[in-house]
């Protein structure tokens, strides 16, 4: 069976004309599993909280979408420390690249973006900062 989108593909609810000006709640493709879909969610949302993982009924609930880093700013999203590897969830403060279209490849355990996000003040000596992480499952696995 042919798969509508792929791996790492960034989502978004398909929108409809009275609701232009929400805010959107981004996904990312984890893969496909006995033919379903299995999307994380990026960002925190009224919807979902960073990190939720959903089998959607109905592919086309969603259309893919391109983002640029900056659409991220003063949101809660994932990364992955750079120091020590670790999760952490908290709100995006600043950017390493605020124009740069927001991409991931697989890693380790997950997918991991191509830009740096930090959390926290930035002149600080070692400022939390990291790539966004989406983590697979567990349950993905079985």
């Amino acid at each position: 069976m042919q798969n509508k989108y792929n791996e790492g593909q960034i989502l978004r609810y398909t929108k409809y004309e009275k609701e232009a000006f929400e805010d959107d709640a981004y996904f990312v493709v984890l893969g496909f599993k006995r033919d379903e879909m299995w999307i994380q969610s990026l960002n925190t949302s009224p919807f979902y909280k960073t990190g939720f993982t959903i089998v959607p009924g109905y592919e086309s609930e969603f259309e893919p979408t391109e983002i640029n880093s900056f659409h991220l700013i003063h949101t809660e999203v994932r990364i992955k420390d750079h120091l020590f590897n670790e999760v952490v969830t908290g709100v995006v403060s600043y950017l390493e690249d605020s124009d740069a279209v927001i991409s991931f490849t697989i890693t380790t355990g997950g997918l991991e973006s191509n830009v740096f996000f930090g959390m926290g003040p930035e002149n600080i000596e070692n400022p939390l900062k990291g790539k966004l992480f989406i983590e697979f499952p567990e349950s993905y696995y079985e």
